[in-house]
């Protein structure tokens, strides 16, 4: 699944928080306007008919972007999820988003070393985190904030870091296709 070769946007959940609390939520299908690849669909069981009456994505950017405002992105394996953000966001002239943004598998990778796989339902197993329905955007949103709090807590028994100092381990100011670039995983 690469924007670059076609694959559009065809779900969005996000969830706003503050230490332990969600605050505010977003999630929506979105028409990707073209017919879905089959490996997306074998993944996250979204049928084709329900895109089809799912609003486009111009049409929930600016709820979208509002709703991200200057808050910093934490995602599991954050750069895909920010590189189809911001090819829809290309495709309609508009500028990409730059957040900071920390990745919660690299945190797993450093925190749970002894790991086969790291999908986020794997690491979710390996913490006791539950997971209701993977693959979906709003429940992985859900489950990778959860995976991010029990990760933490892990950390922080090592070392007492804030969420701006794991950012600054694990995070991009520049862009967040560069967090794979960064070794973050040998620091924290």
């Amino acid at each position: 699944l690469y924007p670059e070769k076609g694959a559009r946007v065809c779900e969005l959940g996000l969830i706003k928080v503050s230490k332990d609390d969600v605050l505010d939520t977003f999630s929506t299908l979105i028409n990707p306007q073209v017919e879905m690849e089959e490996v997306a669909r074998a993944v996250n069981g979204i049928l084709d008919l329900e895109l089809s009456t799912a609003p486009l994505f111009e049409d929930k950017i600016e709820e979208l972007l509002l709703f991200i405002g200057e808050c910093p992105i934490l995602g599991y394996n954050v750069s895909f999820d920010i590189g189809f953000i911001n090819n829809e966001l290309m495709l309609l002239n508009k500028e990409k988003i730059s957040n900071k943004a920390v990745d919660v598998l690299f945190m797993a990778k450093r925190v749970l070393k002894e790991l086969k796989k790291y999908s986020l339902a794997d690491v979710a197993l390996e913490l006791n985190v539950e997971v209701t329905k993977a693959h979906r955007a709003y429940e992985d949103a859900v489950t990778t904030f959860n995976v991010f709090k029990k990760l933490s807590s892990l950390i922080n028994k090592k070392k007492d870091l804030s969420f701006e100092e794991l950012y600054e381990k694990c995070g991009s100011y520049e862009r967040a296709e560069d967090i794979n670039k960064k070794n973050c995983l040998n620091e924290i």
